[in-house]
């Protein structure tokens, strides 16, 4: 299986590792170095330095289109994609010979878009999992290959609940992606119901709790500390 990777958080690197179990990855692309912390120096995306310890190449093009012709050369079977940051042109999309295959954090059409793990804390759903989807032109609108639902666990925040969700596509992949590949999988198309959009959680949805000690949920996604029932954000 010849393969190409596109992801960038730490969330993505387990299916990244999965996938060099089960593939012949023959590139990774990421997002390029960005200035982090008081230095303001560049620092390499977590995908990057997995792929680099893993021995893999690696593309940090600003716009993905910008890489195309190298992908072209490439002529992979198949791209997996989590959490890249960027939608991808329908010129990158038609190279894989069998399209992108995305592992996204929820049970689509439910949180479609870039915070599906906080949205999913802030509105109190029981039930979350992972969906395997071909990406189009759309935001996760894609057809569906697989989904597995997890229950939210008490307490639990947007770090621990991405961690598990995180291994769950990892290991989703390797039970999946062989038989999408050997046409035992024929996508589905996303229900037309209970679409919702997972917008990136905005200062005004919190007020500052300078106590944090009050009662709710934590949830923690990058820089943001939410508190439900007495949020903070940060």
């Amino acid at each position: 299986m010849r393969a190409v990777f596109y992801g960038t958080p730490a969330e993505a690197v387990p299916s990244l590792e999965t996938l060099t179990g089960i593939a012949d990855v023959l590139l990774v692309t990421t997002r390029p170095d960005r200035p982090r912390g008081r230095s303001g120096r560049p620092q390499a995306p977590p995908v990057k330095e997995a792929a680099l310890a893993l021995g893999l190449p690696v593309a940090q093009p600003e716009r993905a289109a910008h890489d195309l012709e190298r992908l072209r050369s490439l002529a992979p079977e198949v791209a997996v994609v989590v959490a890249y940051g960027q939608l991808l042109p329908a010129a990158v999309l038609a190279v894989p010979a069998a399209g992108f295959l995305n592992v996204h954090f929820s049970l689509l059409p439910r949180w479609r878009g870039a915070s599906p793990v906080v949205r999913t804390l802030l509105a109190g759903d029981p039930v979350t999992g992972v969906t395997l989807m071909m990406l189009d032109e759309g935001m996760d609108t894609g057809p569906v290959v697989a989904v597995e639902p997890t229950v939210v666990r008490p307490g639990e925040t947007a770090g621990e609940l991405t961690a598990r969700l995180a291994a769950l596509g990892a290991e989703m992949l390797v039970r999946h992606l062989p038989a999408y590949l050997a046409g035992a999988i024929t996508p589905r198309p996303q229900p037309a119901e209970g679409a919702t959009a997972a917008a990136r959680v905005r200062v005004e949805e919190a007020f500052v709790d300078p106590t944090r000690h009050r009662a709710g949920a934590v949830l923690r996604a990058g820089l943001t500390d939410v508190f439900v029932t007495g949020m903070l954000m940060r």
